[in-house]
């Protein structure tokens, strides 16, 4: 019993539930009070903040995002492995003493990456450069986590010019036409993979797609915890590339 009265309780003490405890508490007060308009406007916030935190809504977008993607063998073949670049802090230093530490999703690319070299022993272009004038390029980063992992040096290539998706995208096909690679594999976080492509294609290459170390989206079965406030993150994700590939398509 007290480890349910927890589950129960603790979303509610961290945000973003903190905040919509607040928001929901707040707004039923203000309309008791008969500040109605300021009130309902609190709850609505409180309930919003609640459905982008659960995973549910988290996964109907992702959903959106992958639907259309056609995985065409349960383990994907070509001639180079795409690993894009996907976060790098370069105010930390790495157990190496190197600077530059892998974000969580960058990670999570990076294993998917050596793993699919492991099976295929192919090569790994690393797309990846300096956002925002970082100290140090993602690829670079990338390229030391996955010799450490057991990839020979010289089969890593480092694309590190590119400072989003689609620059990642030209400067891949670069090297591709330059090495003669025809088969990419693109590798690459689940959310992030239609924009992806949509931008590979976009500059002539076509790429089969793999993410998350998975061949297709699981269909989720959920229990009543995922219905509490949790993680904005997962929501933010995907809007972030909704609206990034919206801006793609405007621009591009």
């Amino acid at each position: 019993m007290m480890f349910i009265i927890k589950k129960l309780i603790t979303p509610f003490i961290l945000p973003p539930g903190l905040f919509v405890l607040m928001f929901l508490s707040g707004g039923i007060l203000l309309v008791c009070r008969r500040y109605r308009k300021i009130g309902s406007a609190a709850i609505a916030v409180g309930l919003a903040m609640w459905l982008m935190s659960i995973a549910p809504v988290a996964d109907m977008f992702l959903t959106n995002l992958t639907r259309e993607i056609a995985v065409r063998s349960p383990y994907p073949q070509g001639d180079v492995i795409i690993l894009l670049g996907g976060g790098v802090d370069d105010q930390l230093t790495d157990l190496s003493g190197a600077p530059g530490v892998l974000s969580d999703a960058m990670l999570a690319r990076t294993v998917d990456a050596a793993r699919l070299y492991a099976r295929l022993k192919i090569p790994v272009i690393v797309s990846g450069g300096k956002p925002l004038d970082r100290k140090v390029a993602e690829s670079a980063v990338a390229r030391r986590y996955l010799q450490e992992m057991g990839i020979p040096g010289g089969a890593i290539i480092e694309e590190n010019t590119s400072r989003d998706t689609f620059e990642n995208a030209r400067g891949v096909l670069k090297i591709c036409k330059r090495r003669g690679f025809r088969a990419p594999i693109l590798v690459t976080s689940d959310y992030h993979l239609k924009r992806a492509l949509w931008a590979f294609r976009k500059v002539g290459l076509h790429c089969e797609p793999f993410a998350n170390g998975m061949t297709q989206v699981p269909t989720r079965r959920y229990s009543w915890d995922h219905y509490l406030p949790g993680s904005l993150e997962p929501f933010s994700d995907c809007l972030h590339e909704t609206i990034g590939l919206f801006y793609y398509r405007l621009v591009y």
